[in-house]
C-alpha cells in the first residue's frame, strides 16, 4: 500500500514539474520584439512632431528637471530640422535586429535603418530598457 502511495505521489509531483516549465516556457516573453516595437513607436513620435512624447520615451524622463525636460524637446526638434536640411528628412524607421543584452536587466540593443528622402539609410543603436513593464529608450 505504501507503495502505491508512493508511486502516485512522484507520479503528481513530475507531472506537476513538467506542466510548471510548459506553463513557464508558454509565458516567456519576447523581449528583443517587445524592445524593437517600442523603438520604432517611439521614433515614430518624433517623426510626427511629437518630441515631448518623444522625450516621454527617454527613461528617467519622469524625474527630469522641466528646464532640461524643454531643452531635449528643442533638441530633438533641431535634430528633426537638421535632418530634413541635411537628407530630405527621415521618411521611416525599419528595424532591422535586436541583440538581448541582459535579460536580467530586460536591455536590448535595438538596430534600426532611418531612411532618409534622399535615398541615404543609415542604422543606428537603440539601447532599450524595461522599467517597470515599460520599454524606454537608454
Amino acid at each position: 500500500m505504501k507503495k502505491k502511495g508512493l508511486f502516485a505521489f512522484l507520479v503528481i509531483a513530475v507531472a506537476a514539474v513538467v506542466a510548471a516549465l510548459l506553463l513557464g516556457r508558454c509565458e516567456k516573453r519576447d523581449l528583443s520584439a517587445e524592445a524593437s516595437q517600442a523603438a520604432v513607436d517611439s521614433y515614430r513620435l518624433l517623426l510626427s512632431g511629437d518630441y515631448d512624447g518623444y522625450v516621454s520615451n527617454v527613461l528617467g524622463s519622469d524625474r527630469m528637471h522641466p528646464d532640461y525636460r524643454s531643452q531635449m524637446v528643442v533638441a530633438y526638434k533641431q535634430f528633426i530640422g537638421q535632418q530634413k536640411d541635411e537628407h530630405g528628412g527621415i521618411m521611416s524607421v525599419k528595424p532591422v535586429n535586436a541583440r538581448l543584452e541582459s535579460e536580467k536587466d530586460s536591455l536590448v540593443n535595438v538596430f534600426m535603418m532611418l531612411c532618409f528622402a534622399d535615398s541615404t539609410n543609415e542604422e543606428i543603436v537603440v539601447p532599450m530598457v524595461c522599467r517597470h513593464g515599460r520599454w524606454q529608450m537608454r
